[in-house]
């Protein structure tokens, strides 16, 4: 029993230590309705993907507000790591102690491609349909954005994976 409460305090301890600067969001709430009223309104404005969900998702995390997160401390710089989930949307976001979004890493699932990506693949690869696309979006704050595509290609029972880089 005195090891089972051990564990337990010690666990505790742990996950205290460990959780100051992770959070999950799955909030649905309605976005501002601009961009002006958003701190990292850059993030936005760069994106180079017009798709909407991708828009909604970025701006949802480009809005985010660290200060409003139960383990902020306002004496104690940190940087905080949020999660931004939805059924095929998964952004991980890094942001610092003032709010200021400094990394991100996105993931979109069967998102539709830009028309150059499609048109390009439909032509070196005729007669192909595509059966599943994933995006995945890498920003940071000092380098940039890139963002990178895996298509799987299916034509009578063959499967095919291209990915691409933009």
């Amino acid at each position: 029993m005195k090891k089972t409460i051990l564990y337990l305090c010690a666990f505790s301890i742990a996950g205290f230590i460990s959780a100051q600067d992770l959070a999950m969001v799955t909030s649905h709430a309605d976005e501002p309705a601009s961009l002006s009223s958003v701190s990292n309104r850059n993030y936005v404005e760069n994106s180079i993907l017009n798709i909407k969900r991708v828009k909604e998702m970025q701006f949802k995390v480009a809005s985010f507000n660290v200060k409003n997160l139960s383990i902020y401390t306002p004496n104690e710089p940190a940087t905080y790591q949020v999660s931004f989930n939805t059924e095929e949307n998964n952004v991980t976001a890094r942001y610092n102690h003032n709010g200021e979004l400094l990394k991100s890493k996105e993931k979109y699932i069967n998102i539709r491609l830009p028309l150059e990506v499609s048109s390009k693949l439909s032509k070196a690869y005729p007669n192909w349909f595509f059966s599943e696309t994933v995006c995945t979006v890498q920003y940071d704050k000092n380098s940039g954005t890139v963002v990178k595509y895996k298509i799987i290609l299916e034509k009578k029972g063959k499967k095919k994976t291209v990915s691409l880089t933009i």
